[in-house]
């Protein structure tokens, strides 16, 4: 198992875990905020509903600068390696047929 696989399987299951308490405390916050009839609790508890919806946000946010950076890499070595490999494959053919050979084939 690769070690990119190793961090992917630690990870995706802490985000579950991160995602599920964070919806289970927003959740109860939101019904607190309702069932509380006194306003300056309500209040505080608006307060730490918009902390936890930040995180949320947060998390969320530089994930997908995460994911957008890796696709830019992950693209860049394709086209990279591609161009790579017909250069490769190029030189390949110009040491097996000699340089007279090239320049008649083409």
């Amino acid at each position: 198992m690769f070690f990119a696989d190793k961090v992917n399987n630690a990870f995706s299951i802490m985000m579950l875990v991160h995602i599920t308490w964070t919806s289970i405390i927003i959740s109860i916050l939101g019904i607190i905020i309702i069932m509380n009839p006194d306003y300056s609790n309500s209040f505080r508890f608006t307060m730490h509903l918009g902390g936890w919806l930040g995180i949320l946000f947060l998390i969320c946010f530089y994930g997908q600068i995460l994911i957008n950076k890796v696709s830019v890499i992950l693209i860049t070595f394709i086209i990279f390696s591609r161009y790579n490999s017909h250069k490769s494959y190029k030189l390949a053919r110009f040491c097996k047929l000699g340089p007279k050979e090239m320049t008649e084939s083409h």
